[in-house]
């Protein structure tokens, strides 16, 4: 054909037609709609779960009390890739030390909450 040029081509329907330039630009659009959503969607995954990790950095880092009897509130910061969270903890040990108690709140930059708790029982 020596580049010459086939025009006004309907759009291609069944299986085996040819597709015009604007049927593969329509796809391609779509395709590239798709993988910018796609990395928008991974971007605000990453983003929320830095917050998380940084919220259980915080809440890792409240000290604890470790006397029989004694009753303590602790905060405690994190901060992680860009993101940070801050804690507040309780924890206290009974009288006779054989029972240990904690519990504390997060929150992060991103709004999110995570609360935890736990007991020990030495012997």
């Amino acid at each position: 054909m020596n580049g010459a040029r086939i025009t006004n081509v309907g759009d291609g329907s069944a299986e085996g037609d040819i597709v015009n330039v604007r049927q593969l630009n329509k796809v391609v659009s779509s395709v590239n709609t798709g993988f910018n959503q796609l990395s928008r969607d991974i971007g605000r995954v990453d983003v929320n779960a830095r917050a998380g990790i940084a919220s259980a950095g915080a809440m890792a880092n409240l000290p604890q009390i470790y006397l029989p009897g004694k009753s303590a509130i602790s905060v405690s910061n994190a901060q992680y890739r860009g993101q940070s969270a801050y804690a507040i903890g309780y924890s206290r040990i009974s009288d006779n030390g054989k029972w240990l108690i904690r519990a504390s709140v997060s929150s992060n930059t991103q709004r999110d909450t995570m609360i935890g708790g736990g007991a020990s029982f030495v012997w």
